[in-house]
């Protein structure tokens, strides 16, 4: 393979229009040649324009072969190459954030020779704007003189150190602060950001990243709690991401649509039509439990234990409960703990990743919504933001159903995990008794009405027949 910076020559066009079986092939003498133009930004760093290859045949159909082959691995080429280049500059702008951030620390101890460290920080800054260019010269004096502050990877990981959240949030958090880090690049300084670049940000999330309306505002609310953060520890002046969040109410004649508890024969059709045990188990255990998925997913086997679902992790104190386990999940239970280790997970069919129980169960979601499109095709997202029941509405399907049958909807709330309204109950009550959670939890039943109607029958005649050989 070499390159030349000379254009290809008119011999693969014909009539003034590239002809499509010839694209990127040209014939030189009595055999085929492949040609490709180097994109313009990456010329420099591969030393030429074009990239040709002498195929060594005058088979047009083995060129053909060959070419496609050859686009591919040229495709590659240019990807692996803006990733190194990618990559070398954010290496590049992480040494200079912290030589920055030495001269800074050098000028804060030495007061009496910081009028010379600032000469040296402005020579320093002239070079760097030969090598980087002035916007990156600027941001590099403006550091390392004290005048801003940037947001550098130690900055966020004490951010994530002083503040107590879920790891899954966590995680939300970090990705969000340094997607927001990379877009201030070369200048990812604190000083920078007033309400007029935070508001192109949020627009950014929109019109670029084409981030729905709940992701959006989960982006800037993380954002949001990073700068109440700056601004405790007096890095910040005020909090610009307030009032950035987009709505999320459908308007009138658009095409949102908000899910809706799935019914009792829904579930019952979900379960009965499972192509797997996957599938089949966490329906049911969802719709027997009122656990979210991701508490489903986190379960190991240790926290099955004395006829209870342990949640020991969660966004709010009323997460962390323990949910009795219905009597119809009993088979579930006993196969899925069986033979298993204490640490290993309830649904082990996903395994986990870097990104833990979050991404677990992120994948199971995907895994139900297709299933869901085959069963109830009708429930499908069809253009809207979200389709019309997802998996999380089991859930609902949980509460709606036990509020239906007369359970106390505080007894509801301690089940599911949700905070107790009001000053009286958050405050002063108690949680509901095992009792009442039982007793809320069995409040329904997924066998088929039939079954459930058998069985009925069959409990009254053999209290019949017992009152009756009592009586003799």
């Amino acid at each position: 393979m070499f390159g030349t910076n000379s254009p290809p020559s008119d011999d693969a066009r014909q009539g003034g229009k590239m002809n499509r079986a010839r694209r990127n092939l040209r014939l030189r003498g009595r055999k085929w040649q492949f040609y490709r133009e180097i994109p313009a930004d990456l010329r420099e760093t591969l030393g030429k324009r074009f990239i040709i290859v002498t195929l060594g045949t005058s088979d047009f159909a083995k060129a053909q072969q060959a070419r496609d082959k050859l686009l591919q691995s040229t495709t590659d080429l240019f990807r692996t190459t803006r990733k190194k280049l990618k990559d070398g500059s954010k290496a590049d702008l992480r040494a200079l954030e912290e030589e920055a951030l030495r001269m800074r620390e050098a000028i804060e101890n030495d007061p009496d020779d910081d009028s010379v460290l600032e000469l040296v920080a402005s020579d320093r800054a002239e070079q760097i704007e030969k090598q980087y260019g002035l916007e990156q010269a600027r941001a590099w004096y403006l550091v390392a003189t004290g005048r801003q502050t940037p947001i550098t990877e130690a900055l966020i990981e004490r951010f994530m150190t002083e503040t107590n959240v879920v790891a899954s949030t966590a995680a939300a958090r970090r990705i969000a602060i340094q997607r927001f880090r990379d877009f201030l690049q070369p200048a990812p300084n604190i000083e920078r950001v007033d309400r007029r670049l935070a508001g192109q940000y949020a627009s950014h999330l929109v019109t670029t990243l084409k981030l729905l309306p709940r992701t959006h505002n989960a982006h800037i609310s993380h954002l949001s709690s990073f700068w109440r953060w700056l601004i405790k520890r007096g890095l910040a002046q005020e909090n610009p991401w307030a009032g950035q969040q987009l709505s999320v109410k459908g308007k009138r004649g658009s095409v949102e649509q908000k899910g809706s508890p799935w019914t009792l024969k829904e579930v019952r059709v979900l379960i009965q039509r499972a192509p797997d045990a996957l599938l089949r188990d966490c329906i049911k255990i969802a719709a027997l439990s009122g656990l979210r998925v991701s508490e489903l997913f986190e379960l190991r086997v240790r926290d099955v234990r004395d006829g209870l679902f342990h949640v020991n992790e969660g966004k709010t104190q009323a997460s962390i409960r323990a949910v009795p386990i219905h009597s119809e999940l009993k088979e579930i239970i006993e196969r899925r703990t069986t033979g298993k280790k204490p640490d290993d997970y309830l649904i082990e069919e996903i395994r986990r990743d870097t990104r833990g129980a979050l991404r677990r169960s992120a994948v199971f979601v995907k895994r139900f919504g297709r299933y869901r499109d085959r069963v109830f095709p009708e429930y499908r997202q069809n253009g809207h933001r979200q389709a019309a029941k997802v998996f999380h509405d089991l859930r609902a399907h949980f509460i709606d159903e036990r509020l239906k049958r007369g359970i106390p909807i505080e007894v509801v709330r301690d089940c599911v995990g949700h905070e107790q309204e009001g000053v009286t109950m958050r405050h002063y009550a108690t949680r509901s008794s095992l009792e009442q959670l039982r007793e809320c939890v069995e409040a329904v039943s997924l066998k088929p009405v039939n079954t459930q109607t058998a069985e009925k029958a069959a409990q009254t005649s053999g209290e019949h027949t017992g009152s009756t050989q009592a009586s003799l």
